[in-house]
């Protein structure tokens, strides 16, 4: 199984410990974006309206190409890729945009208000080089990110998750792994037929297996969405894969992708990628148009693919499309004509569905329903 993960390709998985890290460093190293502004871009922001019309007309993609890699930025509005090297020369001057560092880079040096990093090795899809895929939101957007507020309860480790706990900090890797498998996390696989490498995660699948109740769903509900304690809410996020028949269950691994720590919102970002491969059912999503569509506008980018299937395999309905899309849409749209195929492919599947129209690879016509909303 392929993870795109933090910034990284990889076979397998990595440890959400060092998503945690990442997310943390960011928000300390996020500057005001006001001062970091290129000329070339504070005299856009300054034109008369007409003028001003012209210079944020439409979302488009830029390449960049090295002989080594590609890097495609996903969702530009008034910025350009000069200006983005630009801004680099003056403000970060020993960093590139080409490392898996780019989403930090745009992030903490340059106030981008989200940015998230995949990177794809040369061999995959057919690539002939190493292809980065960048998808972001500009400063000036910066009211679309919308996480949502830090939990203020607190409580002490639960004696009654605390081999769930123990296994995410002390064997995070087997712990994310494990959960990416439908028939582990869905307590449907033989404990005795468990790959060697998920052997640390064993005791997992009982825990998951004796947490199947009322009790256990509406604990984990509470937990995800109040508790002060990280680990917990990240535990939460697996025990509501439990109970994939529950629309409230969609809702809050949809709503914890917003969540301000990214051991959670990765946490919950798995668990709704598996669900969706293995567990989807017709979700009602009206109740949760806000949250849904914070995530949409480009709040934790690195989640959005995983969204973005998830309605798609919920079956999201034509009567919420104006809700979700209307006045934004641009980073959809702008994925489904990168050369991320991955991105492409998601935007592709939720448009169809929430359309209910299918206008294939023609761009045009999906920018021209998008804004007929």
């Amino acid at each position: 199984m392929y993870q795109l993960f933090s910034g990284t390709f990889v076979r397998g998985s990595v440890s959400l410990a060092l998503r945690g890290q990442y997310s943390q460093a960011l928000i300390a190293r996020r500057l005001p974006w006001r001062w970091l502004l290129p000329a070339s871009l504070s005299s856009a922001l300054l034109l008369p309206a007409a003028g001003r019309a012209q210079a944020t007309q439409g979302v488009h993609n830029e390449t960049l190409e090295t002989p080594e890699v590609r890097l495609e930025l996903i969702g530009l509005k008034r910025w350009t890729l000069a200006m983005i090297r630009d801004s680099l020369a003056r403000y970060a001057p020993g960093d590139s945009l080409t490392s898996h560092a780019c989403a930090a880079i745009l992030r903490g040096k340059l106030g981008f208000a989200d940015a998230s990093v995949e990177y794809y090795p040369a061999g995959f899809d057919g690539r002939t080089k190493g292809y980065f895929a960048v998808p972001l939101v500009e400063p000036q957007d910066s009211a679309r990110v919308r996480y949502r507020a830090r939990p203020r309860d607190s409580i002490p480790d639960r004696a009654d998750w605390a081999v769930a706990i123990a296994i995410f900090r002390k064997q995070n890797q087997a712990f994310q792994s494990a959960i990416q498998w439908p028939s582990f996390l869905l307590g449907r696989i033989d404990p005795d037929s468990i790959e060697p490498r998920l052997a640390p995660a064993r005791p997992l699948l009982e825990f998951l297996r004796r947490h199947r109740t009322e009790a256990d769903r509406l604990s984990a509900l509470w937990t995800l969405a109040h508790d002060g304690n990280s680990q917990q809410r990240a535990v939460a996020a697996v025990v509501l894969a439990g109970f994939p028949e529950s629309d409230s269950t969609w809702w809050a691994l949809a709503d914890a992708l917003r969540d301000q720590d990214g051991m959670v919102s990765a946490t919950a970002s798995q668990v709704l990628s598996t669900l969706s491969r293995s567990a989807a059912k017709p979700v009602n999503w009206a109740p949760m148009v806000d949250e849904v569509r914070a995530v949409l506008d480009g709040t934790n980018l690195f989640a959005h693919n995983s969204l973005l299937d998830a309605l798609a395999a919920t079956r999201v309905g034509p009567s919420l499309a104006s809700a979700l899309l209307r006045g934004g849409g641009e980073l959809v749209l702008a994925k489904r004509r990168s050369e991320d195929s991955t991105g492409a492919r998601a935007a592709l599947r939720f448009l169809r569905q929430v359309s209910g129209r299918d206008f294939g690879q023609n761009a045009v016509a999906w920018e021209n329903w998008v804004r007929s909303l």
